[in-house]
C-alpha cells in the first residue's frame, strides 16, 4: 500500500497523517454515496398512474418498513461520520435530503398504526401507541394520533412524497379528525355534567347548614 511504502521510505509523519485523513474522508464520501444510492428503492411510490387515487403505504411492521428503517439508521451514521471528516457539503446535503424524505414516510407509516388497547395494573383502560406512549382516554388517544399524523403528513408534503401516498394519509387524517371532534364533544358534555352535579351537591350542602 502507498502509505506503508511512504512510512518505510521515511516520509514525514505529518504528511502521512494528512494522507491518512484524506483517505478516511474519501472512504466516508464513497460510503455515503453508496447509502444514498440505496435510498431510492425505499421511497414510497403511487400504485396508480391516475391522479387523485390514494395509495396505501406498507404497514409500519412490514419487511419493507424494517429495511427502510435500516437504511435510515445507516444514513444517520454515515452523515455523522461524513460531517466529522468534512466530506463535500453537497454530498452531505444530498444525504440529508434523502434522510428527511425516508424519515417523513416512516413517520407516516407509524402514524397510520392503530394503538393497542389494554388496561394498566390497576385496571385503568389504556391505549399504547406505536412508540410505546400510553394514553388513558379515547380523547387522549385520538389527540396523540391526530397530532402525530398531522406532523407526518406535513413532513411528507415538504419532502415530496408521491401524491397518492399523501392523499391516503389525508383521507385517514380526515376520519381521525371526525372521530376526534365527536370525542371532544362527548368529553365537554361529561365535564359539564360533572360540574353541574358538583354545583348541585355544593348547593345541597349549604342548605343543610
Amino acid at each position: 500500500a502507498p502509505l506503508k511504502q511512504a512510512r518505510e521510505a521515511g516520509v514525514a509523519a505529518n504528511i502521512i497523517a494528512e494522507a491518512e485523513g484524506l483517505c478516511e474522508t474519501v472512504d466516508a464520501e464513497v460510503t455515503l454515496a453508496d447509502v444514498i444510492g440505496s435510498c431510492h428503492q425505499f421511497k414510497l411510490a403511487d400504485t396508480s398512474e391516475e391522479e387523485g387515487v390514494p395509495t396505501e403505504p406498507p404497514s409500519a411492521d412490514s419487511d419493507f418498513s424494517k429495511r427502510a428503517d435500516t437504511i435510515i439508521t445507516r444514513l444517520i451514521d454515515s452523515i455523522e461520520k461524513a460531517q466529522k471528516l468534512q466530506v463535500k457539503m453537497e454530498v452531505t446535503e444530498m444525504a440529508e435530503t434523502e434522510l428527511n424524505h425516508l424519515s417523513a414516510e416512516a413517520d407516516l407509516r407509524k402514524g397510520l398504526v392503530l394503538p393497542k388497547e389494554g388496561t394498566t395494573e390497576d385496571g385503568t383502560p389504556c391505549w399504547t401507541q406505536h412508540n410505546g406512549t400510553q394514553t388513558y382516554s379515547p380523547l387522549e388517544d385520538l389527540v396523540f394520533r391526530n397530532d402525530f399524523l398531522d406532523s407526518a403528513i406535513e413532513k411528507c408534503v415538504a419532502a415530496g412524497t408521491a401524491p397518492g401516498v399523501v392523499l391516503h394519509g389525508q383521507k385517514m387524517q380526515k376520519d381521525l379528525k371526525a372521530d376526534l371532534k365527536v370525542a371532544q364533544q362527548e368529553d365537554d358534555e361529561r365535564k359539564a355534567k360533572e360540574a353541574a352535579a358538583a354545583a348541585k351537591a355544593a348547593k345541597k350542602g349549604k342548605k343543610k347548614k
